[in-house]
């Protein structure tokens, strides 16, 4: 009821300022009823609300919702179009470095054994790793990306040294808490330290591997729990605190 009566006030008054955020609201309420058809009609509110009113403050929202929406529905091809137009209209959008990692995150999950497009994405979370204009958040994210772009490459001590010096390195150094990384920001550190761990692990580097994982604990960060079951299967029977 709530998102037919946001679509009425759009179709009845679509030169009132109220009309995009009408369309927006609505897009979101098609996307909490679920499933395909309520991810459809949401993607069919948002093209609108850019078609219709293209100089709305609401725009970059609504084609990043766009583009994630493609994503679920699993159209990567589609979602990739909109986060180039993105970029290109907003180059200097404030959020615009999470525009490119979404575009990344298209190409990567089309690469399958498409050697151009590996390496297309590849050097993209490469670029926003180093773009210090960049969210910190977003950086640990793309670092976290090549480091498996690399391993799918078969470069798996490329990978651990990204993970290690690169990310937590560099992006998490001591003594910075994982609180300043934000919420999202330290589950990526926390990913890069286990991933790391396992690529060692696999490598027959059984003491790194273990350092990886200790080193999660140690920072304190989200995904700890993990780390502290691969040191068990690993036979440490207490990690250090």
């Amino acid at each position: 009821e709530a998102q037919k009566l946001f679509k009425e006030l759009a179709d009845k008054f679509p030169a009132s300022e109220y009309a995009p955020h009408a369309l927006f609201q609505a897009a979101g309420l098609a996307e909490r009823l679920g499933q395909t058809a309520g991810y459809t009609e949401a993607n069919g509110l948002l093209v609108e609300l850019v078609k219709k009113y293209p100089d709305s403050d609401l725009v970059f929202a609504a084609q990043m919702k766009e583009g994630a929406l493609k994503m679920t529905l699993n159209d990567y091809s589609g979602a990739q179009l909109v986060y180039q137009d993105l970029a290109a209209k907003f180059p200097q959008h404030k959020d615009v470095t999470r525009a490119l990692l979404e575009l990344a995150r298209c190409i990567n999950a089309q690469a399958a054994d498409n050697p151009a497009l590996l390496e297309s994405a590849k050097t993209k979370f490469g670029d926003l790793r180093d773009r210090v204009d960049a969210p910190l958040e977003v950086r640990v994210e793309a670092g976290y990306n090549l480091g498996e772009v690399l391993v799918r490459r078969g470069n798996p001590e490329e990978a651990i040294v990204v993970w290690w010096h690169d990310v937590v390195g560099v992006l998490f150094p001591e003594p910075m808490k994982a609180s300043e990384l934000g919420a999202t920001g330290a589950y990526w550190i926390a990913r890069a330290l286990v991933r790391a761990g396992e690529e060692d692990w696999k490598l027959g580097k059984l003491e790194d591997a273990k350092t990886m994982w200790r080193y999660a604990i140690e920072r304190q960060l989200p995904y700890a729990a993990v780390a502290k079951a691969k040191l068990a299967e690993a036979g440490v029977t207490e990690a250090k605190p």
